[in-house]
């Protein structure tokens, strides 16, 4: 996926209410690399010299910037207003309501949505069509998404395509002092940091906009794209099932046992579903371009680099909606 970078204005509405030095948008110019950035190596040469002990490297590094950085963006939390983040989004022309919950839980969505938002915008990617809180319940007691983006419109709740929702039962006023750990102890995000869900759930909306404004939207709209229900197959083939709740494998036509064992290189979630290993994959791209003081990007991230060439192959052809052909990994 390539991108061009695009300069961004620093926002006039400042989201913080009382903070004297508010986190601002940098443009990203190409490929230029500022003097702090988070990895001080290109994976390639030092790779093939040194292998896994590079990678624990980077690991450790990560973690210890992570804890580092991480009183930071707590006071900066303590600091941020939601109802003045509330009024920047609708300055952009996204509805938004961060409203349910406590005063930290609000506070956690606003910064994270707020910092995600600014990423995306400095490599001009499209945004959220609405921003939103509410209850989501699993399929069974105690398991249920922390966060979801729509890729078809709800229509009771007023949700257009691209919505954006975080999950009123998740733990958001602890999520930034745990989610590091957890990850840790269950490897189941391509990474731990506490914008990871909201970088997922934005790559969903990036990716549903490729495939909209590509083949054409399945369901009525006025997004400006082209109505086809015929595109209904494709977006079908990509959201069905490899493993249902138990792990067991399900039969998917789509997704033969090749790519099943591919797209295990992304994470544990990323291999449940192939629109999963993509938002998966977009997340850590993000976050390993990103400064981790800032919270801003300090190069484009895409392509993405440092994959094999089949998991690669294979976020491709799902980025393109290639499946249902009988062409390519994704069948």
């Amino acid at each position: 996926m390539q991108v061009s970078s695009i300069t961004i204005h620093t926002p006039k509405n400042n989201p913080y209410a009382s903070s004297p030095k508010p986190l601002k948008t940098t443009p990203v110019t190409g490929n230029t690399v500022s003097s702090d950035r988070v990895s001080i190596y290109d994976k390639g040469s030092y790779n093939l010299a040194f292998g896994s002990m590079i990678d624990r490297y980077m690991e450790d590094k990560e973690e210890f910037l992570y804890k580092k950085t991480l009183p930071l963006h707590l006071k900066n939390v303590n600091d941020i207003d939601p109802y003045l983040v509330e009024k920047y989004f609708e300055s952009l022309g996204i509805p938004c309501q961060i409203r349910q919950g406590s005063k930290k839980t609000r506070q956690v969505i606003a910064y994270g949505c707020f910092n995600a938002t600014e990423m995306l915008r400095q490599i001009n990617m499209p945004l959220p069509t609405r921003i939103d809180m509410e209850e989501m319940l699993g399929s069974e007691p105690g398991v249920y998404p922390i966060a979801a983006c729509y890729y078809a419109p709800d229509y009771n709740k007023g949700y257009p395509i691209r919505t954006v929702t975080f999950n009123t039962l998740h733990n958001w006023d602890n999520h930034m002092e745990t989610c590091y750990e957890e990850n840790k102890r269950n490897g189941y995000h391509t990474s731990g940091h506490f914008l990871q869900t909201f970088l997922h759930e934005y790559g969903h909306n990036v990716h549903n906009h490729k495939l909209y404004s590509k083949f054409g939207c399945p369901y009525q709209n006025n997004l400006g794209y082209v109505y086809n229900p015929n595109m209904r197959y494709i977006t079908d083939a990509l959201n069905l099932k490899i493993y249902d709740k138990d792990g067991r494998v399900l039969q998917n036509p789509y997704v033969t046992e090749q790519v099943r064992n591919i797209i295990k290189q992304s994470s544990g979630y990323g291999s449940t579903l192939l629109p999963e290993t993509f938002a998966e994959e977009f997340a850590k791209a993000m976050l390993s371009c990103m400064n981790p003081t800032t919270l801003r990007l300090t190069k484009n991230p895409f392509p993405i680099q440092n994959l094999s060439p089949e998991l690669y192959n294979v976020l491709y052809e799902v980025w393109e909606g290639l499946i249902a052909d009988g062409q390519g990994l994704v069948k």
